[in-house]
């Protein structure tokens, strides 16, 4: 409880009074230790971060190894003169310096923006606006369109396969071609090779 509420009651002059004293303030309960460590967590929350990092760990691995590693490295030898063979020598900003100055450096740049803003969204515009259209029941013909549609991926497929069976038959012929003629070879040679002599 907060406070204990004294009530005061006078009866000549009818006025009721009340008082509020305070509780006195109760103490911590020396119970049991908490389990919450410094992180805040509990022994079940310990024990879940620890599976939940031990499925992580090939990723996390994959994702140092091969892409915050060579990022940080690739954003040091920026700054350096980096030859194979050669200790990297630190340069500062002398390359940038000299990508601004290159023509190519800004076509090439001028091709990544045109890619991006314009080249990215007109071709997600246009899928999109084309599955909607296969999609939409009142278009007559859905069922051509949709074939004709998604033909080429047919036809790819089946092209791959054809070539992939049309390699391998053409393999298998050559050494069978080549086996046979080694063995007519052997055989040829054995029926002129001359007797032993008999004395």
């Amino acid at each position: 409880m907060a406070g204990s509420v004294r009530i005061a009651v006078q009866p000549r002059g009818g006025v009721v009074t009340a008082v509020s004293r305070p509780s006195p303030a109760v103490a911590p309960s020396a119970g049991r230790p908490s389990r919450r460590t410094r992180l805040h967590l509990t022994r079940a929350e310990r024990k879940g971060l620890r599976t939940g990092l031990l499925f992580i760990s090939p990723w996390l691995v994959g994702f140092v190894c091969f892409t915050l590693y060579p990022a940080l490295a690739s954003l040091y030898y920026s700054f350096t003169n980096f030859k194979i063979l050669q200790t990297p020598r630190w340069v500062g900003l002398d390359n940038y310096a000299n990508l601004l100055k290159d023509p190519l450096f800004w076509k090439s740049l001028t091709n990544t923006l045109f890619l991006t803003l314009i080249g990215v969204p007109l071709a997600i515009i246009v899928a999109l606006g084309i599955g909607l259209l296969l999609n939409n029941k009142r278009v007559r013909g859905l069922g051509a369109f949709r074939t004709v549609f998604y033909l080429p991926v047919v036809s790819l497929r089946s092209r791959r396969r054809c070539c992939g069976s049309s390699c391998s038959t053409r393999r298998s012929g050559s050494s069978t071609r080549r086996s046979l003629s080694s063995a007519s070879t052997v055989r040829a040679g054995s029926s002129t090779r001359p007797g032993p002599r008999t004395g």
